[in-house]
């Protein structure tokens, strides 16, 4: 396992696997957030939500939305999707993902 995963892993006290599941879950959102951050995404959006609250401010989920990131558009989206795709998966590969 990547190190710096393992280190984000211990923020959590993983019983089962599906504790395990839910944190690397977790975890890959914050990893996409990072590259969606690096691509200038949130110059023209919000991001909110309970998975926002949850990462964010470290409050706990009360739904049951399965955890989707949702983004609210300030104006016409201009970024081109394939350079956001591209952003998001460097920050992969420079994690050790892809």
């Amino acid at each position: 396992m990547n190190d710096a995963i393992a280190r984000m892993l211990d923020r959590y006290e993983c019983q089962s696997v599906d504790d395990y599941v839910r944190a690397l879950r977790e975890i890959m959102q914050e990893i996409a957030l990072l590259g969606l951050w690096r691509s200038k995404f949130f110059d023209k959006t919000a991001f909110y939500g309970g998975t926002a609250l949850r990462i964010l401010y470290g409050m706990l989920r009360n739904s049951g939305g399965g955890g989707a990131m949702e983004f609210l558009f300030f104006v016409t989206f201009s970024i081109a999707r394939e350079y956001m795709v591209y952003k998001v998966k460097n920050v992969f590969r420079i994690k050790g993902h892809l």
